[in-house]
């Protein structure tokens, strides 16, 4: 265990220039900042396990009662999103080796069952979120607090499920055994509950949950659970009896004891997300021929002038990645908003490539520009359409004390001089930036249409000048206080990454510090046990 733990504390220390940055990051997006009811979203209502009996069993997925702004109502939700299936015929291959072969837990497989159960069990915990314990209790850890989500936690419950029935399909082809009447039971447990099930879906239609009416499905879709936990549970029987097995029967047997628990998996967590409307067999068909990738409304490849490093790649319109606009899109004011619109105005995005259409975004501001007013504003991005994005721009009072102090507050004037004021690209790398900037008069604002972050780095003319975040970092700004030519640079120095090689570093030589002084030790072990001999031999 101490190996194992100065393992994983080296490992990690290994890891910081990339851990480091990421926990930096993750704490700075939108998703760092979000409160413990959203985090614990998408909860795995204890109810959706059942389907692990018969994958078929409800007709759309219980997600419980969700509470919005004005909104009180019981809800359901697509069975795409994290679907609690991981196959009926493992479960029924692991509960009769295990009960089959009891000694498995305390000889043979001891170590490797209860690791693999322990995980399982906690896995459950973790996955029903708001209804178990673990998630409460998470709140408190650093890092892992911030995971949302808890029903994702299910692809851990199948690397445990896989690991069981892997143990208990290498001892079913290995050794021998016989039935007895605790075995007997087990064989039977799982196929019983499945049926039990689908006699109650066939007698009662419906099922009433805390207000919700959850619908079963068709009975043609109910009857899967039980005949694939029969012909499991007999193929099962069948092998065990099979005294050689490496003949060419057992094989067989094992081989479709394989494909049954593969192809369980594979297709009722395929076919599950689209039976959720009363799909027949031939629409099932048609839509697996039929399914791919395609744009909805809610994804546009976006195009930036100057800028195609950016912004290159599927961007989603909800901002996940730390982007506007925001939901609903609403890209020329179809919802009566236009912010969709003004945001790819503001980040000087020049196309929106939907799944047949190339939207041309007008007014598009330039990848970098000089204004002459900076304005406060406690939500920067929700005054857009009030502002003259040409001349004006917004920051939040605290960003605009902290890094610019209140003299940037006051409204630039003069006459521009269109011949002499300008602003030049002189270097672009993904670390550097260089302009060549001339103003006509005092106190403009550059303003450049890249991320601001706090690894970015600012200087005016050789010395250091602070990078103000601008629309809430969306863009970011070097106040110019005085008229004529400057330069003006912009470095990327990400800390968290320093911090992270010294650690590594650190890490690196203490490891080949303890690696010289084993090696040395070694050799001065080696060299006196020798010299006992010899000494003994004298005596002697």
């Amino acid at each position: 265990a101490g190996i194992a733990a100065a393992g994983v504390i080296f490992g990690a220390a290994l890891g910081a220039p990339q851990l480091l940055p990421s926990v930096e990051y993750v704490n700075a997006s939108p998703r760092g900042e979000i409160a413990g009811e959203a985090r614990q979203a998408y909860s795995l209502e204890p109810i959706n396990l059942l389907p692990n009996l018969s994958p078929f069993l409800f007709e759309d997925k219980v997600v419980g009662h969700w509470q919005g702004q004005g909104d009180d109502r019981h809800v359901f939700a697509s069975k795409q999103e994290t679907p609690a299936y991981f196959g009926i015929a493992p479960l029924v291959l692991i509960v009769i080796v295990f009960v089959l072969h009891r000694q498995l837990l305390q000889t043979t497989y001891r170590k490797e069952s209860i690791a693999a159960v322990s995980l399982l069990v906690v896995t459950v915990l973790l996955m029903l979120g708001r209804y178990g314990v673990l998630n409460t209790l998470l709140e408190c850890v650093p890092l892992i607090s911030q995971f949302r989500a808890p029903g994702r936690y299910m692809s851990i419950l199948c690397a445990a499920i896989a690991v069981l029935a892997g143990l208990a399909l290498h001892w079913l082809t290995t050794r021998p055994s016989s039935f007895d009447r605790g075995a007997w039971i087990a064989v039977f447990t799982i196929p019983l509950l499945s049926t039990l099930l689908l006699l109650y879906a066939i007698l009662m239609g419906s099922l009433l949950i805390d207000g919700m009416v959850v619908e079963f499905n068709r009975v043609a879709l109910l009857i899967v659970g039980p005949v694939v936990a029969v012909l499991t549970a007999a193929t099962v029987i069948v092998f065990n009896r099979r005294a050689d097995k490496h003949s060419g029967v057992a094989r067989l047997l094992g081989g479709l004891l394989l494909l049954i628990c593969v192809a369980d998996i594979a297709v009722c967590s395929f076919q599950i997300p689209l039976t959720a409307a009363r799909t027949s067999i031939d629409d099932f068909l048609q839509k697996t021929k039929d399914m791919r990738l395609t744009a909805d409304q809610s994804d546009f490849r976006y195009v930036g002038k100057l800028n195609r490093s950016w912004w290159q790649g599927m961007r989603q319109a909800s901002g996940y990645l730390g982007i506007p606009p925001p939901e609903p899109l609403d890209l020329f004011g179809e919802r009566g908003t236009g912010l969709t619109r003004q945001h790819l105005q503001l980040v000087s995005v020049m196309y929106a490539v939907g799944a047949q259409t190339i939207f041309t975004i007008p007014e598009y501001m330039p990848r970098f520009r000089l204004v002459n007013t900076l304005r406060h504003s406690d939500s920067p991005l929700e005054e857009l359409a009030a502002v003259d994005l040409q001349s004006v721009v917004l920051c939040q009072p605290e960003a605009g004390a902290a890094f610019a102090g209140p003299s940037l507050l006051r409204q630039s004037s003069g006459q521009v001089d269109a011949s002499f004021e300008h602003v030049r690209m002189l270097n672009e790398t993904p670390e550097h930036l260089g302009f060549a900037v001339a103003t006509s008069f005092e106190d403009r604002m550059l303003v450049l249409s890249d991320t601001w972050t706090r690894d970015w780095h600012a200087t005016l003319n050789g010395e250091p000048v602070p990078l103000l975040p601008l629309f809430d970092g969306v863009l970011r700004g070097v106040h110019i206080p005085k008229a004529g030519k400057h330069t003006v640079e912009m470095f990327y120095r990400p800390v968290a990454f320093h911090r992270g090689l010294i650690i590594a570093g650190g890490a690196l030589a203490v490891a080949l510090a303890l690696f010289f002084f084993g090696v040395v030790r070694r050799k001065h072990q080696s060299g006196t046990v020798p010299a006992q001999l010899e000494g003994d031999g004298a005596k002697e």
